[in-house]
């Protein structure tokens, strides 16, 4: 549980604080997906550190019919796809640390969201840190009530440690 405040404290301040006009620019529905964004990523982290993808799952909440593109791939994937990819992903990756998280836009259409962003950090896999940054785009869908993940793309870059 330590783990889970220490990384989601330093989160929580990089999405909202990574923008001095942060509070007065997101509206309370966009404020709203923005929590729900950020406790997705601190659930993918602390699945990585659990090796267990259903922590992500359970609070994250993927859609059935998800659709993700990491588009270093040729096609975006599926559900199914994208839960083959998770897991391999767990057995290879011991950490990730998001440094800068900067949603630039956030749009809401009735109960569908879309996410834009930039970000930077480093994982640790196979015993060698990485630091990436990426532009990326999440695509959320309110049902009854909870935001939910309907899909989104990464456009990732390694950097040099």
């Amino acid at each position: 549980m330590k783990h889970t405040i220490a990384f989601a404290v330093p989160l929580l301040l990089l999405l909202t604080g990574s923008d001095v006009e942060a509070a007065d620019r997101w509206s309370p529905d966009q404020q709203e997906v923005l929590a729900h964004v950020e406790d997705c990523w601190a659930a993918w982290a602390d699945a990585v550190r659990a090796k267990d993808p259903s922590i992500w799952e359970n609070r994250c909440r993927p859609a059935d019919e998800v659709v993700w593109w990491w588009t270093p791939d040729a096609a975006p994937m599926k559900r199914k796809s994208l839960t083959r990819l998770f897991q391999s992903w767990l057995e290879t990756t011991d950490r990730v640390v998001w440094w800068d998280v900067r949603p630039s836009e956030i749009t809401i259409i009735g109960d569908v969201a879309i996410v834009y962003f930039y970000s930077r950090g480093s994982l640790v896999r196979d015993g060698n840190r990485l630091n990436f940054s990426s532009k990326r785009v999440e695509h959320l869908r309110r049902v009854d009530g909870q935001w939910s993940f309907l899909g989104g793309m990464v456009n990732p870059e390694i950097v040099a440690p």
